[in-house]
């Protein structure tokens, strides 16, 4: 009985220790040097998976079960500190010390099978904190967001309608596809990125990426480029966005609710019209609202949870122009021992109001502007009667699971959906004169879209030693993009506010449009890290779709890289070396691989006659691409440096077909892959504090970037064509404008002005910059105040003014009568006021000819600009709430003031140079034309209050 007592007595002295160990629980707080809490900042212990987060009062508590464990406390943009657990025993306020470009701490998605710290990651990715980029620059939505955050990429809006279209210019541009767009994924979700345009022109077109709501992303990821994006194989030559939306951090829930006034106005007036007064005041003072609120915390069973709701309702200056929103969020994430689950969704309903100010006849621009008397073609009337509209209903949704079956061996799968169902009208009512129309039109669509992609991977870490490992990982991945657009054109109807479909008297077409892309990726890569400044690695995709040719069995993308980061240096805190070399495509056009046929109606009944040939052996394009360059961090300043060739081949190219063939021989659509083009670029940017004083109340912040960009065609398989002022021939850049011009004509012994010579077609520039950037700076003043500043340029690059040569063109037999163009009527004025044969006759002789819209050579016009993009005043009244009402409910309160396109300086001689009347990507069968200005919506220059407040 006693050898059981003592017994029992030794198991007690024995466990006892090691239960109160395993018990021990460590708490303590973080702060910034100014002594406010860090909310979460991670607290974990090394070398295993237990951690947690700083909450909304900067306080954490930590079970370990090591007297002797090592915690680490990092947070983005501060440097990260290591301590033992008596040391926090002792001193458990810890205060985090600001280092803005810590590349050990950024998490990047490096491909698409696993994600790194940019300090690993060996090709050029750029990360933006959005919710930083919102205060800075009041962006709300996701152009702002990029527009001059990355070197390397121009992005845009083509008008200045509220809803429009973005334009993307990744690096050089080395493709002849006009489907620019990038690969977009939120959250593992393969995002749908069309511009719906079935009931507009494709320059008024419905963005898809407006029903983004910005105040749900935490942040943004833009891979550039093959080297970086190979990983993702036939549709990444645009590159990859990675957008991740916001998860909730802290034990307690935490609300914040934000709420935007924006009020929209015509950034310059129209200065080269004769009569420029009705365009002038045509546009309005437009007023609109932007709230959203949002929830987010952990349960006590440790689920995190992201819950938002934002309603949105934008009015612009162009009359009639309204985008009504309502967008519903909810994210959830759990992460156990050994697993990781994740759901995220999202809904919109969105109505969008278009009026017509495109190039077409019945455009309130165009007929503002074409002569000196408004409204030549219709009433103002009978444009304000017009009714264009598209209503949306959105869901994108995601599920991600990743299972831990032991130590550094993971498997996970990620199913992800967007369906967008638009639903547009076009009405021209009954009552009003429309050409040829009298009794109405109306044309209604219902246009389905659906995305799902699915992926399963693997992936295991194979420590050699204490210094290197090996990272294995394979991935299969599943795209789907389904596409069907039923609609109704009628006419004729009975009486006027009688509009129905049903009710018309006459039916002019109803069609059915359906496309579906499918791609079978697989992809693997091994990485290996020696010591932690040593990083290789290597990969290899294989994609099948149905878009390639039946000759073609699949494609396979390889890519390499490698990366040395030198530490504690005398002049470097943090110095990396990267190169990279990857390929990727571009898919066909979903009507190259495979003919098809139309119907047609024959005496003996229904039939089909040819329409399109396939080309059973078209493929993707394919770019290669090699990129080198390094990253340099000293203190708080830090400088990228990135260069990088690619080389284009198997580019697409329409040609006719013989009569031999049987097939429509004129229409230049059969597809063939004959181009090659090369491309290369330089990318630089700085980021860094200029001045800090030692009590903080005042911290200069400044950045810059530029990059050049450059590309030509090497081939053309022997093909030269011609679209209006563009071209696609060899030795020239991609689209180069191309095209003829006027010289005056004088009689040769009275030295009298007699007409124009036209010269022969030459080459007149491109749409494409050859360089492009922003820089700014951040002023934060007295801790609570900070002004900030966006400059965005370009240079180098052209603009065919399609707008002034078609008002130039409008003449009468005495060339004056109906011209509103005022450089045409100066230089006609300006001519007859000095001596036939003089300096001045002959130079204002040739202005006039230069100006009277005959040939498209005399209006490529230079685009150069420098814009003041944004200019934003903010306070953080979070201290003085707090004291004036004496409580401590409010987290944070922030009120900013916002100023967007401020001002532009510009050699063009339009409105806007950054604009494009062809609209933003598109599938494009047969060679086109971009870089134009076809009567186009200017961009608008917006004033933004916002009040934030967190509880």
């Amino acid at each position: 009985m006693r050898l059981r007592i003592l017994g029992l007595l030794f198991c007690l002295v024995v466990i006892t220790p090691s239960y109160v160990m395993a018990q021990m629980i460590l708490k303590g707080s973080v702060v910034t040097e100014d002594n406010k809490p860090l909310i979460g900042a991670t607290v974990a212990e090394i070398n295993t998976t237990n951690g947690v987060v700083t909450d909304n009062n900067g306080h954490f508590t930590l079970k370990t079960s090591q007297s002797d464990a090592q915690i680490q406390i990092s947070f983005i943009g501060y440097k990260k500190q290591i301590f033992r657990v008596s040391e926090l025993q002792k001193s458990p306020m810890v205060t985090m010390k600001e280092d803005g470009f810590n590349l050990d701490e950024i998490q990047v998605q490096a491909s698409i099978s696993n994600r790194r710290t940019l300090r690993s990651t060996p090709v050029a990715v750029a990360h933006i904190d959005v919710e930083d980029k919102l205060l800075e620059s009041g962006a709300d939505n996701l152009t702002s967001v990029l527009s001059g955050s990355v070197e390397g990429l121009q992005v845009f809006q083509v008008n200045g309608k509220a809803g429009s279209g973005t334009k993307f210019n990744v690096r050089s541009s080395a493709s002849f596809s006009t489907m620019k767009d990038p690969i977009v994924i939120i959250d593992g979700v393969r995002m749908i990125t069309s511009n719906y345009s079935d009931v507009t022109s494709s320059q008024d077109a419905m963005s898809a990426l407006n029903d983004l709501n910005m105040d749900d992303v935490a942040s943004v990821e833009v891979m550039k480029g093959p080297s970086a994006a190979a990983s993702y194989g036939a549709e990444a030559s645009n590159g990859v966005i990675i957008i991740q939306t916001k998860k909730g951090k802290t034990d307690k829930m935490s609300v914040t609710a934000k709420v935007s006034t924006v009020v929209s106005k015509s950034a310059d007036d129209y200065s080269y019209l004769v009569n420029s007064g009705p365009i002038n005041d045509f546009y309005q003072t437009g007023v609109g609202t932007n709230a959203n609120v949002g929830i987010s915390g952990r349960t006590q069973s440790d689920m995190s949870y992201y819950a938002s709701i934002n309603y949105r309702d934008a009015e612009s200056f162009v009359p009639g122009n309204t985008d009504d929103r309502l967008g519903l969020r909810l994210n959830l994430d759990k992460k156990g021992k050994w697993y990781e689950w994740s759901v995220t969704s999202q809904y919109t309903n969105g109505k969008l109001s278009v009026p017509l100010t495109d190039g077409g006849r019945y455009s309130a621009t165009w007929n503002l502007m074409r002569t000196v008397e408004p409204w030549p073609y219709l009433t103002e009337d009978a444009w304000n009667a017009i009714d264009i509209k598209y209503d949306n209903d959105r869901y994108i949704g995601g599920a991600k699971l990743k299972l831990t079956p032991f130590k550094d061996f993971h498997v996970w799968g990620n199913v992800g959906y967007d369906q967008n169902n638009v639903f547009g009208t076009n009405l021209y009512p009954y009552g009003y004169t429309y050409g040829s129309i009298t009794k109405g039109q109306k044309k209604e669509t219902n246009h389905t879209t659906k995305s799902m992609n699915i992926e399963f991977g693997a992936d295991y870490l194979w420590r050699v030693n204490d210094i290197s490992n090996f990272q294995f990982s394979v991935v299969s991945q599943t795209n789907r993009y389904y596409d069907r657009v039923n609609s109704i054109n009628v006419q004729d109807f009975p009486s006027p506010g009688v509009d129905g479909i049903g009710t018309a008297g006459k039916v002019n077409g109803v069609s059915e449009n359906v496309f579906e892309k499918r791609i079978q990726g697989y992809y693997g890569e091994v990485n290996y890290s020696y010591d932690d400044k040593l990083f290789l690695g290597a990969g290899i995709r294989r994609d099948q779709s149905n878009l390639i040719g039946e000759n073609v069995a699949s494609i396979w993308y390889p890519q390499v890289n490698a990366a040395y980061v030198w530490d504690d240096m005398k002049w470097a805190d943090q110095f990396k070396v990267r190169g990279a070399y990857g390929e990727s495509g571009r898919l066909p056009n979903p009507y190259d691989a495979q003919s098809t046929y139309i119907g047609t109606q024959t005496p003996t009944g229904s039939a089909y006659d040819y329409y399109i040939k396939g080309n059973p052996n078209i493929k993707p394009e394919r770019t290669r691409e090699f990129e080198l360059g390094f990253d340099w961090t000293k203190s708080k300043q830090r400088v990228a440096f990135t260069s990088y060739f690619q080389k284009t081949t198997n580019s697409i190219i329409y040609t006719d077909l013989p009569p031999s063939e049987g097939w429509p021989t004129n229409q230049g659509k059969y597809a063939q892959n004959l181009g090659e083009i090369k491309g290369s670029g330089i990318e630089l940017s700085y980021n860094g504090t200029l001045y800090q004083s030692s009590s903080d109340n005042l911290k200069v912040d400044f950045f810059a970037n530029i990059s050049y960009q450059t590309n030509e065609v090497l081939s053309t398989g022997g093909v030269v064509q011609n679209v209006w002022a563009t071209t696609i021939r060899e030795g020239l850049p991609v689209y180069a404008f191309y095209t003829s011009s006027n010289e005056a004509t004088f009689d040769p012994s009275t030295g009298v002005y007699t007409g124009v010579s036209t010269t022969d077609p030459e080459y007149l520039g491109k749409p494409t910059p050859d360089y492009t950037g922003s820089f700014g700076f951040n002023i934060k003043m007295y801790k609570d105040l900070t002004l900030s500043a966006l400059f965005n340029y370009a240079l180098g690059f052209q603009v065919y003014n399609v707008t002034q040569r078609n008002i130039a063109r409008a003449t009468n037999d005495d060339g004056m009568s109906l011209n509103n163009y005022k450089p045409r009527a100066e230089a006609y004025n300006n001519m007859n006021q000095y001596t036939p044969g003089s300096s001045e006759y002959i130079y204002w002789a040739n202005e006039y000819a230069a100006n009277n819209g005959a040939q498209r050579g005399d209006f490529i016009q230079d685009g150069d600009f420098l814009r003041l993009s944004a200019l934003t005043l903010s306070y953080d009244m979070t201290t003085l709430v707090k004291e004036k009402l004496k409580t401590d409910c409010f987290k944070s309160a922030r009120i900013s003031f916002t100023g967007n396109n401020l001002f532009l300086w510009t050699k063009y001689k339009g409105s806007d140079p950054e604009v494009d009347g062809n609209g933003a990507s598109s599938y494009s069968r047969s060679a086109t034309y971009t870089g134009i200005d076809w009567t186009t919506v200017p961009r608008a220059r917006t004033f933004t209050t916002t009040l934030s407040l967190t509880f």
